[in-house]
This record gives structure tokens, sequence and C-alpha cells, in this order.
């Protein structure tokens, strides 16, 4: 099931193994409240490649350590995504 906790992981997709640690998913806002981790959100954003998702890719993703950036790239390549390139870079 598509969101939905598997163990200690967050399954993002129908595609099982499109998954996240809960742990490297969810952060701490600075107002204090939990939130998405920026690469779960652009994941999320890659649905639909909106002008708005696409400014938030470019605006987040240089902000991206090496290891939530191999991540995505390896998330959004299961589903054939534009912006696999660019995360290879």
């Amino acid at each position: 099931q598509v969101d939905d906790q598997a163990d200690e992981d967050w399954v993002l997709h129908s595609d099982p193994r499109i998954s996240v640690p809960l742990q490297d998913a969810v952060q701490t806002s600075p107002w204090g409240m939990p939130t998405a981790s920026p690469d779960v959100l652009l994941f999320f954003k890659a649905r639909d490649l909106r002008r708005r998702d696409k400014a938030d890719f470019e605006a987040l993703m240089p902000q991206l350590p090496a290891d939530r950036r191999s991540w995505l790239r390896g998330a959004i390549s299961r589903l054939g995504h534009p912006w696999v390139a660019r995360l290879s870079a």
C-alpha cells in the first residue's frame, strides 16, 4: 500500500522498493513540528512536475546530502523521471 509504514520504513509508492527509513524521512521543522525531509518532499513533488515543483527541486536539490540525493535518484529512476539526470551530475 502506498504511503504506508512497513516495520521501520515509510513506503512511498505502490512499488514497495520505494521506501525510506522513518528516521530519515521525518525531521523537525524550525518551528518544532515534524515534517517530511526535503528528499521525501521532492519525491512527492516529482509526480506532477508543476512549475512550483520544479522551482522547489532547483532550490532543494543542491542542499541534499549525497546519501539523500542518492536515495532520491534511486526512487525516481524507478519511475523514469527526468530529474534523474540532474541528480546524477
